[in-house]
């Protein structure tokens, strides 16, 4: 590295961009303790929007699947809403699970319920356009998952 450039280490691993704080005199970051820094108190971060799309396609896909993204939303928080069509035409919509619906050992998971189950495909058009009139940030992934079942892709939540 040259004079004047600063290592990931010497920012405290903060990478992020938020203002990160320099360790004091070379000091290891392990010796200022866990309240020094904001970051290293979480354990469990949630993953991006963006990043979880990427790698929900990418799995369909490693799996003799198919999926496409029909709408891109926020990348670092957007809703995330997924349609899968069967072999007779009808689909099926799956979406944030209501707060209640949260596991409290893993609060960072993305839970889904299925809000249309096997239904006509103006049925979940209408209900995405519903949905995109309340947020205008949702993310929409159209998905034929091959032999891998959507419970498989998904944490589904009861409804």
């Amino acid at each position: 590295m040259g004079p004047g450039s600063r290592s990931l280490r010497s920012l405290g691993r903060d990478d992020d961009g938020l203002g990160a704080t320099p360790i004091a005199n070379g000091a290891d970051e392990d010796s200022r303790g866990a309240d020094a820094h904001p970051m290293l108190l979480r354990s469990g971060m949630r993953v991006t929007s963006d990043f979880w799309v990427a790698a929900l396609t990418r799995r369909v896909f490693g799996e003799g699947g198919f999926a496409a993204v029909a709408r891109r939303g926020a990348s670092e928080a957007g809703a995330v809403f997924v349609i899968t069509r069967n072999r007779l035409g009808q689909s099926s919509l799956f979406g944030p699970a209501p707060q209640s619906a949260y596991d409290s050992a893993r609060p960072d998971d993305r839970q889904f319920s299925a809000l249309i189950a096997d239904g006509e495909t103006e049925a979940v058009e209408a209900r995405l356009a519903k949905e995109q009139r309340f947020d205008s940030d949702i993310w929409v992934v159209e998905l034929e998952p091959g032999s891998t079942p959507v419970e498989e892709l998904l944490n589904l939540t009861a409804p």
